[in-house]
């Protein structure tokens, strides 16, 4: 199954920072082939929303992830969320990628840089064990901590600049 994704095989990055797709793999984090069958299913210059492990976009062992998504298309924006957004089912830190893939005849090598908007997120509106996280305001009203709704507003903001 595995030889059917260009991510369920080795890559090696070269000197010239550029990843080359090797051997396959004995193995694969599903999460992984899931970004790639995501993308394949994308018409050209179509938009996806994707929640993914923040590891992905840290650790140095998946740069080749990120170097395959980049080559699919436009990376608009990576939001990440508080550790507490998916708790208390999962302990995953999680982050929110808005990705465009690349139109017919379009190519990473033949765009121009632009801008990806870039977000850490500090409240979801809930503690670790679902609970409402909320606080005092200065006219002593609850209000909750979430500043999960205000993202959109500002992505538009900045992007339209």
């Amino acid at each position: 199954m595995l030889k059917r994704y260009d991510l369920g095989h080795r890559w090696k990055q070269a000197k010239d920072g550029t990843f080359e797709k090797g051997v396959v793999l004995d193995k694969q984090p599903p999460q992984i082939l899931f970004i790639e069958r995501c993308i394949s299913l994308l018409r050209p210059g179509g938009r996806m929303g994707i929640v993914l492990p923040e590891t992905i976009f840290g650790m140095p062992k998946y740069r080749y992830v990120v170097d395959y998504i980049r080559r699919q298309g436009r990376i608009k924006a990576v939001v990440t969320l508080p550790e507490d957004t998916f708790q208390p089912e999962t302990h995953a830190k999680c982050c929110v990628v808005i990705f465009i893939k690349f139109e017919k005849g379009e190519v990473f090598e033949s765009i121009d840089p632009y801008p990806i908007f870039m977000c850490e997120t500090k409240w979801c509106g809930h503690d670790s064990r679902g609970n409402p996280t909320i606080k005092i305001d200065e006219r002593g009203e609850q209000v909750l901590m979430d500043d999960i709704p205000t993202v959109a507003a500002e992505y538009k903001r900045l992007m339209s600049e």
